[in-house]
């Protein structure tokens, strides 16, 4: 009996509208700094936002901070100085603009619902199902699910940075499964990070299901158990 579905938040629920090329050159400008470029800044986003989750893990809330703040403030300056290589330093990028940015980030401005997403919570709704959000996030990850109307949807809502534990830890996945009040086996976990997703909510005894838009993760998981599009998630349960 299926009683619960809990999705990933970024990539699953909520994208970005536009790149991040695009979104902090547009700040960067209105202060006057241009040394970068939509491309340059698009390209250095992969390694540096890896370099930062591996030296500051889960946006610093290993270290005690009460808000991700510092840690996307860390993480634009030093985007900035790669994409410009190092014409610009740190102190060029001024804290006002990185705050603006890591609020606008909360805002339907920046964020947007994936395709198909509003139709399926609304199904499953009708279906009587609890429905909860568990994802390596920090601190925004309320406002941004309100920001965009759906907050009230989710039964439980756990993020990485609430909740000091970041998927594929066990103890995550055990923790919305107690907030939902329902044991793994009776919930469905959809995401689109094969490892932090599908095979960790596996290996916790929930369902799962690997949502693959470009079919490029998982030419080896069955048909059955991945989707390209959300909307495509309530074929898969009848």
């Amino acid at each position: 009996r299926l009683a619960a579905v809990t999705f990933d938040a970024w990539g699953t629920l909520v994208r970005a509208r536009k790149s991040v090329g695009y979104q902090y050159l547009k700040y960067a400008k209105s202060y006057g700094i241009d040394a970068v470029s939509q491309e340059r800044l698009d390209a250095a986003v992969p390694s540096t936002l890896s370099a930062m989750l591996t030296e500051r893990p889960n946006f610093d809330r290993a270290s005690g901070a009460a808000t991700a703040e510092a840690w996307w403030s860390e993480f634009i300056r030093r985007l900035f100085v790669a994409a410009s290589d190092g014409a610009l330093k740190p102190k060029d990028v001024p804290e006002i603009m990185c705050k603006n940015l890591r609020n606008f980030y909360k805002t339907p401005g920046a964020v947007e619902l994936t395709e198909g997403c509003s139709e399926t919570l609304e199904a499953l709704a009708a279906r009587s199902l609890k429905l909860g959000v568990l994802s390596n996030f920090d601190d925004r990850l309320p406002d941004i699910l309100a920001c965009l109307g759906v907050a009230d949807r989710f039964a439980a809502v756990v993020s990485s940075f609430e909740a000091d534990l970041v998927k594929p830890d066990p103890r995550i996945f055990a923790l919305a499964a107690k907030r939902l009040g329902e044991e793994p086996g009776a919930i469905l976990h959809v995401g689109d990070d094969r490892r932090n997703d599908f095979e960790a909510a596996r290996a916790c005894g929930f369902r799962a299901l690997l949502l693959d838009p470009a079919g490029r993760e998982a030419a080896d998981v069955p048909q059955e158990l991945r989707i390209e599009r959300l909307d495509q998630l309530m074929q898969r349960l009848d």
